[in-house]
């Protein structure tokens, strides 16, 4: 830690490998390899992107939760847009496949197990079967689509921290979504919601949940649990401003719009 705090980024590597030898499960090692590789790649473009994910990956598999946020924060980066010749043999983390105009659901990123982040933004897909097994998944995008309802086995997604399914066709969500533990940001505006999974409450890492634009008539039932809750967007539903207001006083440390 004294080296990569004095920017001597190859001793760290060094130091932060050497104790990984020691203990293959020292999960905060792998993160602060991770962070030394970052800083060296920053410098010298020595490292690949492949082994930093490579060492977040094994941190979040052990549990270390501050990886989530850097593989949250750093999978938007060498995204492959749909002109890109996928081969199968290179480790793809970011997709960007928006406004390509696809109809379905690309069927041919189903073997790329280390996606991080996926970007199907403003596309005429109306249908998604299923989600194949993506379990490293961080960000999925599915915004400007047509699509009617979510796969009932989305929970399998189950490192998801943003999901963005607004303005699309929904009038509902899949109980099983509740089981997404990680989800901090959860945006459905533009939908035709009416109504929400009464186990809403346990997605306990909420921290934005965007429901304005809805046919909700009533405040979900459960909203009130969510205590990470920061910002709740609740504006172009038909739900009386009374019991907003009872909503606000229940939820003090949320900023309800």
């Amino acid at each position: 830690m004294k080296h990569l705090k004095s920017k001597q980024f190859l001793p760290a590597i060094a130091d932060f490998t050497h104790a990984i030898s020691i203990n293959a499960r020292f999960k905060e090692a792998y993160l602060q390899r991770a962070k030394a590789k970052l800083f060296l790649r920053e410098e010298t473009e020595l490292i690949s992107i492949k082994d930093i994910y490579s060492d977040l990956l094994k941190a979040k598999e052990l549990g270390e939760k501050e990886a989530f946020y850097f593989l949250w924060k750093k999978a938007r980066t060498e995204c492959y847009t749909r002109k890109a010749q996928l081969t199968g043999k290179e480790e793809v983390y970011c997709l960007d496949y928006s406004r390509a105009n696809l109809k379905r659901f690309p069927s041919q990123i189903n073997h790329l197990t280390s996606l991080l982040s996926l970007h199907l933004n403003h596309n005429q897909i109306s249908r998604i079967g299923y989600f194949p097994a993506l379990e490293n998944l961080i960000t999925l995008d599915v915004d400007n689509n047509k699509l009617s309802y979510l796969p009932a086995n989305i929970h399998q997604l189950s490192a998801l921290v943003e999901l963005n399914a607004s303005f699309n066709q929904l009038k509902a969500l899949p109980h099983t979504i509740t089981q997404l533990k990680n989800l901090k940001a959860l945006y459905l505006r533009g939908n035709k919601i009416e109504r929400l999974p009464i186990s809403i409450s346990q997605l306990q890492s909420l921290e934005i949940l965007d429901l304005s634009l809805n046919s909700l008539k009533k405040i979900p039932q459960g909203i009130e649990n969510l205590k990470n809750l920061q910002v709740l967007y609740l504006f172009g539903n038909e739900i009386p401003e009374a019991e907003i207001e009872r909503l606000k006083v229940k939820m003090p440390y949320t900023v309800i719009y």
